[in-house]
């Protein structure tokens, strides 16, 4: 038995006795920074957020690729590489060629006006990405890895279409039930999606949960259970308005006719022919203004004799 007195020696002597490889192997284990270093895939989700005002009909837009569990809300937001060296590790990735690097930039959503994309992703890999592929991670080969399955998950979960081909689309004047949207993103994906409504029960983001596996470089995703999220957060049975945009009630300006008219029976145009009129000889008129002076004259002096008032006229006169 190893006396009391003598126990904190023997302590710091069997830790001593602990060689430097034993230690060197202990403690990345328990401080690895990553958990897909340590093939520890954690349960995330992606969450779109809907954005009425953006595309010709509204978007769906990333709002977050997060850890799904309480351990996201502890996460300590780590940045160390600036937004210009985030823009240049994606761009130089190969997953990000042949156009894929402009979609991704549209993808996102802004949280502020006039954010620009470098801005929308170092907050997102500040916030999100360091937290997702470890809680200290600022090794920069981790960026393209974040963005590029944020990508792909967000490409293969196209929740406008999925929605319109089952007749779910944005309207002011129709509303929907939450059982009915869910069935539809369950019945086209395998998602039991998360479905979140703003105060006017409108809706206002989907959340999907996603299961990780496969290589640390290019994981693969596939549907899950929800971790601890209630199905129907904030949203109604029925009842679920889908904003459209703005844009699309406005009256277009040069709707398409929805009738057609006859077309009018116009007769030819006929010939003008030059009629000559017949003209009258300038004695004839003179004659027949002289004879009208003429007849005038004898009918006033007819009534001058016929009537008493001339002669009386002409009596006084004399």
């Amino acid at each position: 038995m190893i006396p009391l007195q003598t126990l904190p020696c023997f302590i710091l002597l069997v830790a001593s006795s602990i060689s430097q490889t034993a230690l060197s192997a202990i403690v990345p284990a328990l401080s690895s920074s990553s958990f897909l270093e340590a093939g520890a895939y954690p349960p995330i989700r992606l969450v779109q957020a809907w954005n009425p005002e953006v595309g010709e009909n509204g978007s769906w837009l990333i709002r977050a690729l997060e850890i799904d569990s309480p351990a996201s809300d502890t996460c300590k937001p780590v940045s160390s590489i600036s937004s210009e060296k985030i823009i240049s590790l994606i761009s130089s990735n190969s997953a990000f060629q042949s156009g894929e690097l402009e979609k991704a930039e549209g993808e996102w959503v802004e949280r502020e006006a006039g954010e620009g994309i470098e801005e929308t992703w170092a907050r997102a890999w500040a916030k999100m990405g360091s937290c997702l592929l470890g809680s200290e991670s600022t090794n920069p080969d981790d960026v393209p890895v974040f963005f590029d399955l944020a990508h792909r998950i967000h490409q293969k979960l196209p929740t406008f279409s999925i929605l319109d081909d089952s007749d779910i689309s944005p309207a002011e004047d129709t509303s929907y039930e939450l059982s009915e949207i869910l069935s539809v993103i369950k019945t086209s994906t395998g998602y039991n999606a998360l479905l979140t409504c703003a105060d006017d029960l409108s809706i206002q983001s989907i959340s999907y949960p996603i299961s990780l596996s496969g290589s640390r470089e290019s994981p693969d995703f596939s549907p899950r259970e929800p971790a601890f999220h209630d199905a129907s957060s904030g949203c109604p049975s029925s009842g679920i308005i889908y904003h459209p945009s703005l844009l699309s009630l406005l009256p277009k300006k040069n709707p398409q006719p929805t009738h057609t008219w006859d077309p009018i029976f116009r007769p030819s145009p006929r010939p003008i022919k030059n009629i000559p009129t017949p003209q009258i000889e300038p004695t004839k008129k003179l004659d027949f203004v002289f004879g009208k002076m003429e007849r005038r004259e004898k009918d006033k002096e007819t009534q001058k004799a016929d009537s008493p008032v001339w002669g009386k006229r002409d009596r006084d006169e004399l």
